[in-house]
């Protein structure tokens, strides 16, 4: 499970990095999500 929340992290620092520089029509989707990636992958690594 650890490896999982590990993987949801770096997506979602993925998601964050790429809505700040590729400001397309996924920005506001992006932006949302990647929180949401982050608090569950935080999660499962505890």
């Amino acid at each position: 499970m650890k490896i999982f929340g590990a993987i949801l992290i770096f997506f979602g620092i993925l998601f964050m990095l790429g809505g700040w520089f590729n400001k397309s029509r996924m920005f506001a989707l992006e932006l949302l999500l990647a929180p949401i990636l982050l608090y569950f992958g935080l999660e499962l690594l505890k």
